[in-house]
């Protein structure tokens, strides 16, 4: 019997485009019953801003601690995309304050005292999907088998690329979880060669090896004179990667003093180099990899909070090669030229 598409931590987004038809709201504020919000109609018509102005907003809290405008759904390619709009006191999604977020199906958004679960209805081949055995037609209607240079047949393998293949067209920062080895470096590329940035630069910058002296100017570039052995002037990943996109590789080793200069290029799109009093504009997309757990790192105070909403708009976690037993033979024979005919014995597969 296969995972049901729930339990898989695979993904830490929708595994599908929402249904904006059955999404809806539960709300619950201080004091009263809950209430249910459908959405579908109004999201297809455009933005659904949430907020305590019956006049500015489309759907009305009753919360003093809530803006007149606090919040907005949309509707993007990838899902529904929460958005907060300068409010007072913030807008948290799972208890984790937001500037805007993916929802999945479930997650309870909190403004002010008041807590709003985003609900979607699930069809019937879905709620079957729990009981199916998991051959090939369901496995096509997951994803594909490959994406870019990336190989696997597995159910897992195949949800990752089909939420992949709908969200790279677009200029979605994206987080790429997963262990030393499951190939975030090969998943990277094969975003930004599935993106229409695809005849632009794609820039590597590896934030774990560069060295601690350094690394601010090969991220920012630098002037001439700037410091001791800067003899020309250099450009850095940022703007290397103008018009493409920046691969911000272990982005979890970055240090905490360096991480709001990063915050803020990501939020203005601009950079400054070290000595220099202008700022230039940078057109990139971001792509990040870690193979930390940056939640996890927020608690403990060695990720900015601020950061990890930048980052976290669209996660992806690449399981481990043994959670996927069943790529392994594809992936032997693909790294050795073969199509077919190549058999692994039982012993082979278990070491």
């Amino acid at each position: 019997m296969t995972k049901g598409r729930r339990a898989d931590q695979t993904l830490s987004m929708p595994a599908q485009r929402a249904r904006t038809g059955s999404a809806r709201l539960v709300i619950t504020t201080a004091g009263g019953p809950p209430r249910t919000v459908p959405l579908g109609d109004a999201l297809a018509s455009g933005p659904v801003v949430i907020g305590s102005d019956p006049e500015q907003a489309d759907v009305h809290i009753d919360d003093l601690h809530v803006s007149a405008r606090h919040c907005e759904l949309t509707t993007i390619h990838a899902g529904v995309k929460l958005a907060d709009l300068g409010s007072r006191n913030g807008t948290k999604v799972q208890e984790i304050a937001v500037h805007s977020a993916l929802l999945a199906p479930g997650v309870i958004i909190t403004i002010g005292t008041t807590q709003i679960r985003f609900e979607e209805e699930v069809g019937e081949s879905e709620e079957d999907a729990d009981d199916t055995t998991g051959g090939e037609e369901e496995l096509d209607l997951e994803g594909p088998s490959r994406f870019g240079d990336a190989l696997g047949h597995s159910a897992a393998m195949r949800r990752v690329f089909g939420v992949l293949q709908r969200i790279a067209p677009t200029d979605l920062t994206i987080t790429i979880l997963g262990e030393t080895g499951t190939g975030k470096d090969v998943m990277a590329r094969a975003i930004h060669q599935a993106s229409p940035r695809r005849s632009a630069p794609f820039v590597v910058f590896d934030c774990g090896a560069a060295a601690p002296t350094l690394i601010e100017s090969q991220l920012f570039g630098h002037e001439r004179g700037a410091f001791t052995g800067a003899v020309d002037e250099r450009r850095g990943a940022f703007e290397q990667a103008h018009g493409g996109t920046l691969f911000l590789d272990e982005i979890g080793e970055l240090s905490l003093d360096l991480q709001p200069k990063l915050l803020r290029v990501l939020e203005q799109r601009k950079v400054g180099r070290l000595g220099s009093q202008t700022e230039r504009s940078v057109d990139v997309r971001i792509v990040c990899a870690t193979n930390r757990e940056l939640a996890r790192e927020v608690t403990i105070g060695q990720f900015r909070q601020d950061l990890f909403f930048r980052v976290n708009v669209a996660v992806v976690r690449l399981p481990p090669l043994r959670e996927r037993p069943e790529d392994v033979v594809p992936l032997i024979q693909h790294f050795a030229g073969l199509t077919e005919g190549l058999e692994v014995s039982a012993d082979a597969l278990a070491s």
